[in-house]
């Protein structure tokens, strides 16, 4: 694929579209580096591209360089206002920043335009459900959204039920939070299994 692109990069070098699928390419392979350089002559091209803005926030946030993620994310959000993706990677470089409010916002802004974004719904159920701040916790929609999400991915994603069962702890259930919490144990990669398995004995506790 990265060879095919390269080439229709190489024949139209001011294709903005070509050098768009090229770098995409080249992210779905882990080089961020290159595909960055990709995005860049995108906005060269057509300095508005919302896609472009976009995909550089996302790797700027892999980089953990999130005020400038955010500013990417912003000028993208300037362009498309109704872009679910943009207000959620907002929404992760927000939170990384401690600013869960805003992060709060900026999910329920992605939901609003993609109401069955499983990313969305897992993050905002994770703030609702466990944030050290009283005021941003909310059980009862922190069941709501972990569950809608656990129906998108098939109650097949460890961190989806994971959170589902921290949602159900928030309410007090804890009959379900120990039933869901022993399933994404039970499924989760080596590296999450020890603190879920942790989070289990809390709740049996």
């Amino acid at each position: 694929v990265i060879a095919h692109r390269t080439e229709a990069v190489r024949l139209e070098p001011d294709n903005a579209s070509a050098r768009l699928k090229l770098g995409l390419a080249l992210h779905a392979q882990g080089d961020s580096q290159q595909a960055m350089k990709q995005y860049q002559q995108v906005l060269r091209i057509t300095p508005d591209d919302a896609n472009a803005l976009t995909l550089i926030g996302v790797v700027m946030n892999e980089l953990k360089e999130f005020d400038k993620a955010i500013e990417y994310f912003e000028k993208a959000i300037q362009i498309n206002p109704n872009e679910a993706k943009t207000h959620a990677s907002l929404a992760i470089a927000l939170a990384a920043k401690g600013e869960a409010a805003a992060a709060v916002e900026h999910y329920g802004q992605a939901l609003s335009a993609d109401p069955s974004f499983p990313l969305a719904l897992n993050n905002l159920a994770r703030i609702r459900a466990t944030h050290p701040d009283a005021r941003l916790r909310d059980g009862t929609q922190a069941v709501v959204l972990a569950k809608r999400c656990c129906q998108l991915t098939g109650y097949k994603v460890a961190t989806a039920l994971d959170t589902l069962a921290a949602a159900y702890a928030e309410t007090g259930q804890f009959d379900d939070a120990i039933k869901w919490q022993t399933q994404a144990a039970e499924i989760a990669q080596v590296q999450q299994k020890a603190a879920m398995t942790a989070r289990l004995a809390l709740y049996s506790a």
